[in-house]
C-alpha cells in the first residue's frame, strides 16, 4: 500500500531508485516517465530538478521524491528540492513535505544532519511563504526532529530531545490540541537521552510521561 511505500524503514540503495520510484509510480503516468529519465540520466541531482520543472509534477510525487532522496542517503537533495518548490509560485508545498525533508537527514549519516534539521523547521516557521500556505509543525514534524536528535551522535543530544518536547507541550499548552505530546514521541526523547549516557534526564522525562 501506499502508506508501507511512504514509510519504509529499509535504506534504499542509490543504485536502486529506478526501482523505488516504479514501485510507487502507480499513482500516475507523469511520474512513470520521469522514472525513466532520472534512470536515463543517473539519478543526478540537477538533472532531477531540470526534469521537475519541466513537468507538471503534483506534491504527491514531490514528496515521493524527497522521500526516495531519503532512502538512498541524499538528504540534501530533499532539502534543495524543498527549496526550490517554495521559490515556486506554480508549487504549494504542504507539511508532509518538510516532514519528508527533515525526516531524510533524520536518516542520513551527516554530522551536522540535526543542525540542517533545525534549519528546515526555522524555515517552516518564519518563511514567508510558508506562513501564506498555513504551514505550521504538527506532530510529526516534531517527532522527525526527536529522531535526527536521537541520530546525531551529539553529546548533547538528550538536552535537544527534550528541548523538542518541550517546544511541542508548549504549543499544546497554546491550545495546539493536535501536538499534546503522546507515549511515542516521550519514549523517543527517552531513549535518546538514555543513548547519550543522560541518565537523569531520561529519569526526569520518565517520571513526566507517568504524571
Amino acid at each position: 500500500t501506499m502508506s508501507r511505500v511512504l514509510f519504509l524503514d529499509e535504506t534504499v540503495p542509490e543504485s536502486d531508485l529506478i526501482l523505488f520510484f516504479c514501485f510507487v509510480s502507480i499513482i500516475t503516468d507523469k511520474l512513470r516517465g520521469t522514472v525513466a529519465d532520472i534512470f536515463a540520466h543517473g539519478g543526478k541531482h540537477e538533472h532531477v530538478m531540470q526534469m521537475m520543472k519541466e513537468r507538471d509534477i503534483s506534491i504527491i510525487e514531490s514528496n515521493i521524491l524527497m522521500k526516495s532522496y531519503g532512502k538512498i542517503g541524499n538528504p540534501v537533495g530533499a532539502d534543495q528540492y524543498l527549496r526550490e518548490l517554495l521559490q515556486n509560485p506554480d508549487a504549494e508545498p504542504d507539511i508532509v513535505s518538510f516532514n519528508m525533508a527533515i525526516n531524510a537527514y533524520a536518516d542520513s549519516s551527516l554530522v551536522d544532519a540535526f543542525d540542517k534539521a533545525c534549519d528546515l523547521m526555522r524555515l517552516l516557521e518564519s518563511d514567508p511563504r510558508c506562513l501564506s500556505l498555513g504551514l505550521r509543525p504538527n506532530a510529526v514534524t516534531f517527532a522527525c526532529l526527536v529522531k535526527c536528535a536521537a541520530t546525531s551522535k551529539y553529546q548533547s543530544a538528550g538536552e535537544q530531545a527534550e528541548a523538542i518536547l518541550n517546544k511541542r507541550e508548549r504549543r499544546y499548552l497554546a491550545g495546539k490540541i493536535d501536538l499534546k505530546p503522546d507515549v511515542v514521541v516521550y519514549t523517543s526523547a527517552i531513549l535518546t537521552c538514555f543513548n547519550a549516557g543522560d541518565v537523569n534526564r531520561a529519569n526526569t522525562l520518565l517520571a513526566r510521561m507517568h504524571a
